[in-house]
């Protein structure tokens, strides 16, 4: 963990902040505040080591909490090759889940948070395990790909291996991206069905999410090993949409750490920690795209800066972006 000082240089301070692990294996690291204590904390995917997740105290240290929330292993207690990460509330309950990817015949890991710092691996109850066992996953995102509300989950995949179809027939090494719709109630397949591109097997590795032609839908850039990155231009969804770009005087520019909630016009309340991190090496777009399905309004955002200012914003027009800037808070 590098410091930011005053004058652009950088400090490390890893050991001082409590996040050395000189066991780990780290391959994908996400930012989210899991408790909704006001305090971003990181989550670290390890591969084929447990997995890390650093609460922080709010002093500039953190403490590993992994083990004690249930979010260390998987419902077995075995480690898995964790690789890719994100989190996002994905039932709308208020606190922020944890999904990963892993390597074939592991299925990929899903946590859900459960407050009080704690988690339930939720992966087979939701309907991934049986999705993802012959998978290899690496770049991935919670997010709403139809705009209904309900953030769904894409991954770049390919084994790691490109010879793995010589000792495992059943395997392959260039595998199609995976696209998981999110019914309510767990999740389902719908890559057969959400286009052309999903029906290509790729050495797909990187992804990075973000609304390329500003229509208010998510697209995708695949990273993909000894070729060309791929394109997916998402056209999936005619439900209602707010885009919300942060603008920080106070805090940060970008508004990096602050949290978002949105109450769309049903009532429905949607939380979002805005950050770029995520996915797999790579980086997405600073921007937030709610999905708000068929309401017709949204009475109220609110903002919690980084800086402590809450901003509030009220019937914030639909389908298009609003910038929100901190020095307008009052």
């Amino acid at each position: 963990m590098y410091h930011q000082r005053a004058d652009g240089s950088f400090e490390d301070v890893s050991a001082k902040a409590g996040i050395v692990e000189p066991g780990g294996k780290a391959l994908g690291v996400a930012f989210a505040d899991f408790d909704n204590d006001g305090w971003m904390d990181i989550f670290v995917a390890n591969d084929s080591v447990r997995q890390s997740l650093y609460h922080n105290r709010g002093d500039s240290t953190f403490e590993d909490i992994a083990i004690s929330s249930g979010a260390g292993y998987d419902e077995n207690g075995k480690t898995y090759a964790g690789m890719g990460v994100d989190a996002g509330d994905y039932d709308n309950d208020g606190y922020v889940d944890i999904f990963i990817t892993t390597l074939s015949n592991e299925t990929y890991p899903l946590y859900h948070n459960d407050r009080d710092l704690s988690f339930t691996y939720a992966t087979n109850s939701a309907g991934v395990g049986q999705i993802s066992l012959l998978y290899s996953g690496w770049g991935t995102h919670f997010f709403d790909a139809d705009n209904n509300g309900l953030r769904d989950v894409f991954v770049a995949q390919s084994h790691v291996l490109d010879t793995i179809e010589k000792t495992n027939p059943y395997l392959k090494y260039k595998q199609t991206p995976l696209l998981m719709l999110n019914t309510g109630k767990g999740f389902v397949n719908v890559s057969a069905t959400a286009g052309p591109a999903f029906s290509n097997s790729l050495a797909g590795r990187g992804a990075a999410f973000g609304d390329l032609n500003n229509d208010g839908q998510v697209d995708v850039v695949i990273g993909v090993l000894d070729g060309a990155p791929v394109l997916l231009r998402n056209n999936g969804t005619k439900n209602h949409w707010l885009g919300l770009s942060l603008a920080g005087s106070k805090s940060n520019r970008n508004g990096i750490g602050a949290r978002i909630t949105v109450t769309d016009g049903s009532g429905r309340k949607q939380i979002f920690d805005t950050n770029t991190s995520g996915s797999y090496l790579s980086s997405n777009d600073p921007r937030i795209v709610v999905g708000v399905g068929t309401a017709s309004s949204v009475p109220k955002v609110e903002v919690r800066w980084p800086s402590g200012i809450v901003q509030v914003i009220t019937e914030a027009q639909l389908d298009r972006y609003l910038i929100v800037n901190e020095q307008d808070a009052r």
